[in-house]
């Protein structure tokens, strides 16, 4: 879901490549949520060199965000099936990235658009100073000065990127060493600030400074496309301390990007294991009414006000149960914990909706 001038919309992305040059066209369309109509359709831009669909972009009020590094490969091997596509490509050597602006797609009925195959739209790239790949983005926003951006993302910094480019690593890496329970090959993942303005060169910082593997990170789902103060995210034990191999997400987060800190956490506990958690907006009436000025419900306007669901894996009784924690004081533990009877195999992402009231 993202904010766009027409309102609020569920975007989806199509990508169509050229098997020779290795470049990706991406397609946008935008449904308005309540009425589920078509809005907006458009061949928005070319994602030249990349070699694969993006696993994610962000989306602000007037553009589609994507963040790239060329990779090439040898697709035979997934031609006569021994392999899966994403094992079959790599990063190119000596390349740097490039941070791509492309405009929403234009609403039906302007420029011609009828649905259909619509022309391509001028688009913006901006080169970064190195390579990065994003695997998860947490937000981004338009700024107001010279017509810029600000972009939070969860990405493998460049010396993965280098270290797999000149050993010709897949993407994918080996699953048979992170199933044995092996991580130290695996690429760990900064969340980074990508920031544009104008004619400068664009920057690319830590948002917290010496932060290790963290994933999943999200803002409040009104935020999306907008400034942001707080995000939440999932890590393992030890990141805090410097860089250290990734391991299993058994922590939630709260991080303040205004401190540039990890202000909150929750531990699931030993052999409990967290998979991808989502965000609930709270209603109105269950804000915390407490003002005073240690409480943590003071620390912003309603940004914080958020119920974060996530699944919890227990290794040691091979069950799942759904936890709900309260984005103010993630420390407190879960407010509520659903223990199925069983396990849920491993998931990638998920939502949720609002069910009416009884």
């Amino acid at each position: 879901n993202s904010n766009s001038n027409s309102g609020e919309v569920a975007t989806f992305a199509s990508f169509r490549q050229d098997v020779i040059r290795g470049d990706i066209m991406v397609r946008l369309l935008e449904l308005d949520i309540k009425s589920g109509e078509c809005v907006g359709d458009g061949r928005v831009g070319t994602l030249p060199g990349v070699g694969f669909p993006p696993h994610d972009w962000a989306m602000t009020p007037t553009r589609a965000i994507f963040v790239t590094v060329p990779a090439s490969g040898n697709i035979f091997p997934y031609v006569i099936g021994s392999k899966g596509p994403a094992e079959c490509i790599t990063f190119q050597q000596g390349v740097t990235g490039t941070l791509h602006l492309l405009p929403r797609p234009p609403a039906l009925g302007e420029n011609n658009n009828t649905g259909g195959d619509p022309p391509l739209f001028a688009e913006k790239r901006i080169e970064l100073s190195r390579p990065i790949h994003p695997i998860h983005f947490a937000n981004a926003w338009d700024l107001d000065e010279e017509d810029g951006v600000e972009v939070l993302a969860c990405c493998w910094e460049s010396d993965s990127i280098h270290e797999m480019a000149k050993t010709g690593a897949s993407m994918l890496g080996s699953w048979a060493e992170v199933s044995s329970g092996n991580f130290v090959g695996v690429s760990s993942q900064k969340l980074l600030r990508i920031t544009h303005q104008g004619n400068k060169d664009p920057s690319v910082e830590e948002v917290v400074k010496g932060l290790g593997h963290i994933d999943y990170v999200k803002c409040h789902p009104d935020k999306a496309g907008k400034k942001t103060r707080f995000l939440w995210g999932s890590m393992g034990i030890g990141v805090q301390d410097g860089p250290t191999p990734p391991g299993p997400p058994q922590i939630i987060c709260r991080i303040d990007l205004d401190a540039g800190i990890v202000e909150d956490q929750w531990y699931a506990g030993r052999r409990k294991f967290l998979d991808e958690f989502v965000l609930v907006s709270k209603k109105k009436e269950q804000r915390s009414d407490d003002t005073s000025s240690n409480s943590k419900a003071n620390l912003s306007d309603t940004e914080e006000d958020v119920w974060l669901v996530a699944p919890c894996f227990d290794a040691e009784r091979q069950i799942t149960s759904f936890v709900i924690l309260d984005g103010h004081d993630l420390s407190a533990g879960p407010i509520f914990e659903a223990e199925l009877d069983h396990h849920i195999p491993w998931a990638l992402h998920g939502s949720w909706y609002s069910c009416p009231e009884t």
